[in-house]
């Protein structure tokens, strides 16, 4: 996974993510794009807009991910090339948000995780989000479906993975 990173205001998001996107246009073959602006009342008031954008193209996938402080107007812009999971989408999610966002407290990194998350879930489930197996045994046939980004939307896979994350930039 190739990763691009850049802190910036929301017009240098903007302006970004055209050039990035006009840059791979003939490349395209499929896209899914969300964005969400939210004001949380019960952490404090924060604002932030988030967006993701899923990018299926003739030389493989492209993910775009940004993150934004509506109050400070920073945020970070972030761009992926090659396969996509879970793993990589927090590992590039949390840090995104405690950078926009410094000081707050876990609970509230947690639900700007889980709202962000949420919508990531959306756009990769456009494309790839069902792995179906088809099993025969002993004469009884199964069918069983697998959504591999679900993971996305569980609070406490969330929790594990911010607490395994700071562990690891501790040591």
């Amino acid at each position: 996974m190739k990763q691009q990173s850049l802190t910036c205001t929301h017009l240098e998001i903007r302006e970004q993510t055209t050039h990035y996107l006009q840059s791979i246009n003939r490349l395209v073959l499929g896209q899914h794009a969300q964005e969400v602006s939210i004001m949380l009342p019960k952490y404090g008031g924060i604002k932030a807009r988030f967006a993701a954008f899923g990018l299926f193209t003739s030389t493989g996938e492209k993910y775009i991910l940004s993150v934004e402080n509506l109050i400070t107007a920073k945020g970070t812009l972030m761009a992926f090339e090659g396969e996509w999971d879970s793993d990589v989408a927090i590992k590039a999610s949390y840090p995104s948000i405690t950078a926009c966002f410094p000081g707050l407290s876990q609970s509230t990194y947690r639900g700007l995780l889980v709202e962000l998350l949420a919508i990531m879930y959306r756009v990769l489930t456009i494309f790839d989000s069902q792995d179906t197996d088809d099993n025969s045994a002993a004469g009884i046939n199964g069918r069983m479906t697998v959504d591999c980004y679900e993971v996305l939307t569980d609070v406490e896979w969330i929790e594990d993975m911010m607490h395994e994350y700071d562990r690891e930039s501790i040591t």
